[in-house]
């Protein structure tokens, strides 16, 4: 039979991009990106400018209702405008931010994701924002992960991926790394360079308990597990595992939410996403220490290897709790979650799985405390709990300093009406 060959399509002729074009930025969007006005109207999204700004935008991504550029010349400086050694450094999107106004831009985001999280319920959020920033906006990270690969100028490299270019920033330290992470650097990279692969990870991790660990992915993270402490309870973690990178802030963080948990020591205590049960075990542990008795603790989690750890690590601080793994909605649904209850709910960077905000806002738990280390996701899980709970206090650490992250702890109290019950009246 005689093959058929299907004719190429040309290809699409591609819209030229508009011509660079002055413009002054406004406030940090969610990412770093500042937000102006391009020439004809459109949303204009600025990378490497800051808010009050005069610059040059050279767009690069051109689309419907926006255009991304780049800042090519700085005409008018902000006195926000600063060098620090994180300039530069791919992720660093504060790193040329002097630290006030980082903490300011982020405050202003959280409050914009709150209020359209508000809007998307009907509801409101009047409280306002507490900020806590992180005691070193440099040297603090515990963990960092660093790429092999090629330098732009076709050198090897180790350190961070330029994008979109794959590219690699090479950094023989980097400048978030703490100190004892800096100092293993010459021997990781001596090694790494030693037998070199392109395309691989090294994850370089301490802890006060074991030292500078560290591995490539071509290899097998220690078995052994780690030792962390936060707010005087040890824990078992995973070398590959899960734990805050800034432990300042991340100590700050835990006692924030032992303390609202102490204002009701005796309410039975559901640890929700608990991985290795950090917020959970020492929130028991502090009721303990309080009132001679800790609370009934349930902890529930998607991963089983993590809720194998948090066993380990509740039975290692004295404290009797249960823990299951599997779907956190069905779950939730099951762990009989009473009217005097306190949860605690502490997701990955995507949010709640499918069916989670649901079940949670018709728990009925008297108190609800939010984590979260993207306020994106947390707006989009928050609107349906506004239904039944309202936001006594909400809070911003920034755990990630000079990157676009922070983290964000609310605490919900439920309504004696919902809110659609309200409005039908």
């Amino acid at each position: 039979m005689k093959r058929r060959f299907r004719r190429a399509a040309p290809p699409c002729a591609r819209r030229p991009l508009p011509p660079p074009f002055e413009a002054v930025a406004e406030k940090c969007a969610y990412g770093g990106d500042a937000i102006a006005r391009a020439p004809d109207g459109r949303v204009a999204f600025i990378s490497g400018a800051l808010p009050g700004e005069r610059v040059a935008a050279e767009p690069y991504l051109d689309k419907k209702s926006f255009v991304k550029c780049r800042a090519a010349r700085i005409l008018e400086p902000s006195p926000d405008r600063t060098h620090t050694p994180a300039s530069g450094v791919p992720g660093c999107v504060y790193g040329d931010f002097s630290y006030e106004a980082e903490i300011a831009a982020k405050k202003s985001q959280l409050e914009d994701f709150l209020a359209k999280a508000a809007r998307a319920a009907g509801a409101e959020i009047a409280v306002p924002v507490a900020v806590h920033p992180s005691p070193s906006p440099l040297r603090y990270r515990n963990k960092t992960v660093l790429h092999a690969g090629f330098a732009p100028d076709g050198s090897r490299a180790l350190g961070y991926m330029i994008e979109p270019s794959h590219r690699v920033f090479d950094l023989p330290a980097c400048p978030l790394a703490l100190p004892q992470i800096a100092d293993a650097m010459p021997e990781v990279r001596r090694k790494v360079f030693a037998d070199f692969r392109p395309g691989g990870n090294v994850t370089v991790r301490f802890t006060p308990h074991d030292g500078t660990v560290w591995w490539t992915s071509r290899g097998a993270p220690p078995a052994q597990p780690l030792v962390e402490t936060v707010c005087g309870a040890e824990f078992e973690v995973a070398a590959d595992g899960f734990w805050q990178v800034n432990p300042a802030t991340g100590a700050a963080l835990v006692r924030a939410v032992a303390d609202r948990c102490l204002e009701t020591p005796s309410a039975p205590l559901v640890d929700l996403y608990c991985g290795a049960g950090s917020f959970g075990i020492v929130c028991a542990r502090e009721a303990a220490l309080k009132t001679g008795r800790a609370p009934a603790l349930t902890g529930l989690e998607i991963s089983a290897r993590a809720v194998e750890c948090a066993r380990r690590n509740a039975a290692r601080n004295g404290i009797s709790a249960r823990f299951e793994a599997g779907p956190v909605a069905a779950l939730l649904e099951r762990a009989g979650v009473r009217p005097e209850s306190t949860v605690v709910a502490d997701p990955p960077r995507g949010g709640f799985e499918p069916g989670v905000a649901r079940a949670l806002a018709e728990c009925g738990a008297r108190r609800i405390m939010c984590v979260s280390c993207d306020p994106a996701t947390l707006a989009r899980d928050l609107a349906p709990l506004l239904e039944n709970y309202s936001v006594g206090s909400a809070e911003m650490f920034d755990m990630f300093p000079r990157t676009a992250r922070f983290e964000t702890f609310l605490v919900l109290e439920r309504r004696a009406r919902p809110i659609s019950c309200a409005r039908r009246l």
